[in-house]
């Protein structure tokens, strides 16, 4: 006998089927004062139309996530509609009771929009991506407060101290279980092909396994590295064992049908429902395989597709924003788990024999993904199934911005805004998306990353071939380091054609990473656009991810004839988030290919300053000599011609000369040769003074005599872009370079940008060339 759970507190007995499970007996969980995040997907890139009460057509696009959305024009000007159902354009304004400047939406809205003559002054130029403030009486005017078109509420709420899924590093086979769920009410007059997606064609887009047909199932197995293979779960429904259950009737009005955001409430009553539906055809408790009475996604996931449209994609069939439909249902896909202390419903539970398992609870990570039927006149595009199967099977976060205040890695990721992707011979928005960035694959445990020695010349394999390279540079903070891909027009990431304008791209990515960036259950990896979890660092040196003005350009990748190096004193630099160098540079990208060379830069060593040393006669001088090397090894340290008498430790880098035999005015020259290539090396001469001074002192470090620095802080700090133009210089068989002291870290900064421009640059700023500097192979010419 089957039991059913009605929501209302009661069990009731189902006569409809007679079989051994026992579903859904209520076990009410104790309500937590933690949170959840649920994980969305952002809106798609394009346009849908919408009437002014007048009649006038315009034309806007949705942007942001199930969190947070609002609507733009195709120039960029946010709008919305007021209490009359008018678009007007929400600017900044002056005036705090109001906060915001209300403007009428007139044919033409994509341009710059005229402002009311008001007592609402708009404060300077109209700026276009203005994001609405979260609903607030004191910054959204009271006429927008009933609307749903301005989306911040608090639909999932975000607290510290919950667990969501962790990264997973799972390979192997991952069973799927895919509920085809339909309330009543979603076969509308405006949705006319609602429900008439075939079993057959989720099959296919799910599970399918021949060789260029794009599936999820495919589309894994690619990003993986052959490493994941997702299956169906074992069920009897129509086809038995083909991982898909449906369609089947929930019930007759679908929960919070046209709400524009996604409550606790309607995401946990549609799982259940579905589950419910789904537990007479699913032995849910033979996946349950720790035997904890917990199923996790980890265990089985669950992809529920809702008959109605998808907020995320935002048209209708006709190509209508859906804010102008108030009957069909609609949801924005996104992933969730349940959780009784947000939405008050008991988790579902199965019983099998003796065996009973508890569909997962919040506390356990994200259990189900909820996705809608229809993206406007055609059926749901496979990049929003693998993004959220992204957060639901392997815990990865949304790397676009969640507070819609940047762009995040743009492109460059599904769980960004690849997940749109389309190429060549596509019809529609996201049937080819861009597979995972770099940091997605290594944290899965999908590629190993390479870790190359300074000076290594490495060949870097693109991420769609079937041995794709990933190379990983450390740095002496944890958690933090930068990783190399090289992303072409191959795979999945033929995606990126449409979202990046053309199919002629391809190079090296560099990606700066921060784990220790990111709260718990929050899905705010990516928020700060000064310092993200994940962040492309744009070859092309522009803000446009950071501010939000594009979301991903060609000009991203690295290669020669465009940008070929990068480094702590280019720009863009690979400076850590503290401001302090990292010590990771490339230089010699070659041309954008299958796969592409790159040489690991190896900054040499930089000594300590040292000084003229002044010791009273009779005195005996020791001092310890000190270096360092920004890639992390252990310098040589030597000192050339020891005096007769002298001494130096090699073990302790101590100098020691006994005053017996000193002699006044001696010079004495420090090398420091780095460990992995003795052609770098940084040198420095003391010269010792016989004075009246009972003790040694040390004079300032302007009187040290030091090749590739003054020996002073500005010295010092230039030694690296020397050290560029030494690499550089050395490739091309050129053996001289410019060398300056006093240099300001500023001037430092736009040292590096070319190959033949840097020598210039350096010739032009270095107005007092360093004379009598002696050189490890050869002389610098002095220049004049």
């Amino acid at each position: 006998m089957e039991f059913a759970y009605d929501f209302r507190g009661r069990l009731y007995y189902s006569a409809l089927s007679i079989r051994a499970a026992t579903w859904l007996t209520v076990a009410m969980m104790v309500s937590s004062l933690c949170s959840q995040q649920a994980h969305a997907v952002a809106a798609a890139p394009i346009t849908a139309y919408s009437t002014q009460p007048d009649g006038v057509v315009i034309e806007v696009l949705t942007v942001g996530d199930e969190h947070r959305s609002w609507q733009e024009t195709p120039a960029g000007y946010t709008v919305a509609r007021n209490g009359d159902g008018e678009w007007i354009y929400l600017l900044p304004a002056k005036k705090i009771s109001d906060g915001l400047a209300m403007v009428r939406a007139r044919q033409g809205v994509g341009d710059k929009p005229m402002v009311d003559v008001s007592d609402q002054i708009i404060a300077g130029t109209t700026a276009k991506h203005f994001r609405p403030t979260r609903l607030s009486g004191s910054l959204i005017p009271p006429a927008f407060h009933a609307e749903a078109t301005i989306q911040s509420r608090a639909v999932i709420a975000r607290s510290p101290g919950h667990r969501t899924n962790t990264i997973l590093q799972r390979k192997g086979d991952v069973p799927l279980l895919v509920i085809l769920a339909y309330y009543d009410d979603a076969m509308t007059d405006n949705c006319l092909k609602c429900r008439t997606t075939t079993v057959s064609a989720v099959r296919q887009q799910f599970f399918a396994s021949v060789q260029d047909v794009k599936s999820v199932r495919n589309y894994y197995y690619e990003a993986s590295n052959r490493s994941i293979d997702i299956l169906p779960a074992q069920e009897n429904h129509g086809t038995s064992d083909d991982g898909v259950v449906g369609w089947l009737r929930l019930g007759a009005v679908t929960p919070s049908a046209t709400a524009d955001f996604v409550s606790a409430l309607k995401s946990n009553k549609i799982a259940a429902d579905a589950l419910a539906a789904a537990a007479q055809y699913v032995d849910f408790t033979r996946y349950d395989s720790n035997a904890d009475g917990q199923l996790t996604s980890n265990e089985l996931g669950v992809a529920i597709i809702l008959a109605g449209y998808e907020l995320a994609y935002n048209r209708d069939e006709n190509g209508r924003i859906l804010g102008d439909d108030r009957t069909t249902p609609r949801i924005w896909g996104h992933s969730y788990s349940f959780y009784f202390g947000q939405s008050a419903l008991p988790t579902p539970r199965q019983m099998v024999d003796d065996r009973t398992v508890t569909v997962n609870t919040v506390s356990h990570g994200t259990t189900y993904s909820i996705l809608a039927e229809r993206h406007g006149d055609h059926s749901a595009t496979l990049g929003i199934i693998v993004h959220e199967l992204g957060h639901m099977l392997f815990g990865l976060p949304d790397l676009y911005d969640t507070s819609g205040s940047s762009s995040g890695v743009g492109v460059w990721s599904v769980m960004s805004y690849g997940s749109w992707g389309q190429s060549t011979g596509d019809r529609y928005s996201g049937e080819t998306p861009s597979l995972p960035s770099a940091w997605e694959r290594q944290a899965l445990g999908w590629v190993t990353p390479v870790a190359p020695s300074p000076g290594a010349v490495l060949q870097i394999a693109t991420a769609a071939s079937d041995s794709p390279s990933i190379v990983k540079i450390s740095t002496d903070t944890p958690n933090e380091y930068f990783l190399l891909e090289n992303r072409q027009y191959r795979g999945y990431d033929k995606g990126l054609e449409r979202l990046l304008g053309g199919a002629d791209f391809g190079g090296i990515a560099a990606w700066h990473i921060d784990d220790s960036v990111g709260t718990p259950s929050r899905n705010d990896d990516n928020v700060n656009a000064s310092r993200k979890r994940v962040d492309l660092i744009a070859a092309s040196g522009d803000q446009a991810l950071d501010d939000g003005t594009n979301k991903g350009s060609r000009g991203n990748l690295y290669y020669a004839g465009h940008v070929a190096q990068l480094s702590d004193i280019t720009l863009p630099d690979t400076k850590k988030y503290s401001g302090k160098n990292s010590g990771f540079g490339m230089v010699g990208v070659s041309l954008s290919a299958p796969f592409m060379s790159v040489e690991i830069l190896n900054y040499p060593p930089q000594l300590a300053p040292l000084s003229e040393v002044m010791v009273a006669n009779g005195g005996d001088i020791a001092f310890t000599i000190s270096a360092t090397d920004a890639n992390g090894s252990t310098p040589i340290i030597g000192v050339v011609d020891v005096p007769p008498g002298g001494s130096f430790d090699s073990a302790a880098n101590r100098f020691s000369w006994p005053a017996d035999n000193i002699t006044n005015g001696h010079i004495i020259t420090v090398v420091a040769t780095d460990a992995l290539d003795p052609a770098l090396s940084d040198s420095a001469t003391v010269e010792i003074r016989l004075g009246s001074a009972e003790s040694p002192t040390q004079s300032s470090d302007s009187d040290v005599k030091k090749n590739g620095s003054s020996g002073g802080g500005g010295a010092v700090l230039f030694v690296q872009c020397l050290l560029l133009v030494f690499v550089i210089l050395r490739r091309f068989l050129i053996r001289s370079m410019c060398v300056c002291r006093g240099v300001s870290s500023r001037m430092q900064s736009g040292c590096v940008s070319t190959q033949s421009f840097l020598i210039q640059r350096c010739r032009r700023r270095c107005a007092d060339p360093y004379s009598g500097v002696r050189q490890h192979h050869a002389p610098y010419p002095r220049q004049t």
